[in-house]
């Protein structure tokens, strides 16, 4: 499990949640395109919905972990 809880996170990592506001075209179909990708790891797995949780909820607070050890220790 501890493998699927990295690549989700490095998933994570390499999508920008802030690509709603983008006004670059090219760059909101790729964000979004990554953001149903998410939806599906979540789907398919419900037991990483505590990183999707707290990474939004990081991200939310103007902070973007670095590792999931920092997600953890939440």
């Amino acid at each position: 499990m501890e493998e699927l809880e990295f690549q989700f996170f490095d998933l994570l990592q390499k999508h920008d949640l802030g690509y709603d506001r983008s006004c670059d075209h090219g760059f909101w179909m790729k964000e979004s395109t990554k953001r149903r990708v998410i939806a599906q790891w979540l789907k398919d797995h419900p037991s990483l919905n505590w990183i999707w949780d707290a990474y939004c909820r990081r991200f939310n607070e103007g902070r973007r972990p670095l590792s999931l050890e920092e997600l953890r220790r939440d």
